[in-house]
């Protein structure tokens, strides 16, 4: 890991660099001009969803990520017998998705996302936004025409496209 961490971080202080303007040109050179990404893996260990998000919080956090990608893990045939023989539910990696664009687009933070999760899964019946505007029903109705932007991504339902017209 120490090794991914340091290439990780060689390579978002040279998309940083090759963002600014040189002595000898105002324009910038390109340099991954799609950013960094990663992916993850998801069911191959028993890590828990909060700390699959805590990673990916970190990850954006620290390298500027532009995206983490989730794959639900595939079984291999005669694969080492530390890797599960099931693969998860495909609903896992689809919750994964939704959470981790809570926390990219929506202002969530990670420990909220989970609050109501005893177990440190998010829910496969429900969509992570439901999830918490259930566990936090004190913060609802509001005045749709008097709430700030903030409030009003929060609401089930409601997106980007909705609120900013």
């Amino acid at each position: 890991p120490e090794t991914i961490r340091l290439s990780m971080a060689k390579l978002r202080r040279k998309i940083e660099e090759k963002a600014e303007p040189t002595m000898q040109s105002r324009r910038r050179e390109r340099f991954a001009p799609g950013g960094q990404t990663t992916q993850m893996i998801v069911g191959a260990d028993k890590t828990s969803d909060d700390g699959i998000l805590r990673a990916s919080a970190r990850l954006y956090g620290s390298y500027h990520l532009r995206r983490v990608y989730y794959s639900a893990f595939s079984p291999i045939p005669d694969s080492s017998s530390s890797l599960p023989l099931q693969k998860p539910p495909l609903m896992r990696e689809h919750r994964l998705y939704q959470a981790d664009w809570l926390m990219r687009f929506y202002g969530f933070s990670q420990p909220e996302i989970l609050a109501g999760s005893n177990d440190g899964m998010l829910d496969l019946a429900i969509d992570p936004k439901l999830a918490w505007a259930l566990h936090n029903r004190g913060r609802f109705p509001g005045d749709v025409k008097r709430a700030e932007r903030e409030a009003l991504l929060r609401v089930p339902g409601l997106g980007t496209k909705v609120i900013d017209r």
